[in-house]
């Protein structure tokens, strides 16, 4: 088992966005401050951001509920799952390719009209030609086990969407760790960083997939700008 090798390191920073809001190191501490901020600012945000930077090519994220009202196989589930088993314990290494040779050929056994109801929403939808690209938007610091489930969810996609053209992607909106490497958890082993467009994207990457290279950066000036006008007004409402 890989998971037995996985260490904690330690976390650089919360969120490089929320570090520009609140520009005073001590006022992460003030719970019901950080909380209100957390809450206000949500992983909506970061979907809400993602659209904008794709523009035009965004597509409206409810059409995927038309896509999720497609039945799929039970073959198709039990794939989805064995697939997502075996790189979480590390049998196999993840494919982009075979993984949807794999879901669009495993038409088997009973149609599922609604498998999973409400579990694994589409965050971000819109084309990148040739492809159709899917994203799924997560914390930064998923627990270990979840890592299975978010491959899990990419791969049903494949099957309600029904076509080899589809491109799902795991997304996490920043690395803690900077500069340093992405080190948590079992992305590396369970998604497919080398394909294209990659499985996994983190951060800087991220972004900039999204809206072009330096987009990143323009967002954390964004963020940095607004933190500035906002200074006084937080100074004074926490004094």
């Amino acid at each position: 088992m890989l998971i037995g090798k996985i260490s904690r390191p330690k976390v650089k920073r919360l969120s490089p966005f929320l570090d520009r809001l609140v520009r005073e190191p001590k006022w992460m501490f003030i719970h019901f401050f950080i909380h209100s901020v957390y809450t206000t600012v949500g992983q909506k945000i970061y979907a809400n951001m993602g659209a904008i930077l794709v523009g035009e090519d965004a597509k409206p994220v409810t059409e995927y509920k038309q896509h999720k009202k497609r039945p799929i196989y039970e073959g198709q589930q039990l794939a989805a799952r064995r697939i997502a088993e075996q790189l979480y314990s590390g049998e196999v290494t993840p494919d982009t390719s075979r993984e949807i040779h794999v879901m669009l050929s495993s038409k088997t056994g009973k149609v599922l009209t609604n498998p999973r109801e409400d579990e694994a929403n589409i965050d971000l939808l819109f084309n990148r030609p040739p492809y159709t690209i899917a994203i799924e938007i997560k914390t930064a610091l998923p627990n270990k086990r979840q890592w299975a489930d978010f491959k899990e969810h990419l791969l049903l996609w494949i099957a309600e969407f029904d076509t080899l053209q589809l491109r799902p992607i795991f997304a996490l909106p920043y690395n803690p760790f900077h500069p340093k490497p992405y080190q948590w958890g079992m992305g590396e082993w369970v998604f497919d960083r080398a394909s294209n467009p990659p499985q996994m994207l983190i951060g800087d990457e991220f972004w900039d997939y999204l809206g072009g290279h330096g987009s990143y950066e323009d967002i954390l000036e964004i963020f940095d700008d607004v933190g500035k006008v906002s200074y006084d007004k937080v100074k004074s409402y926490l004094n």
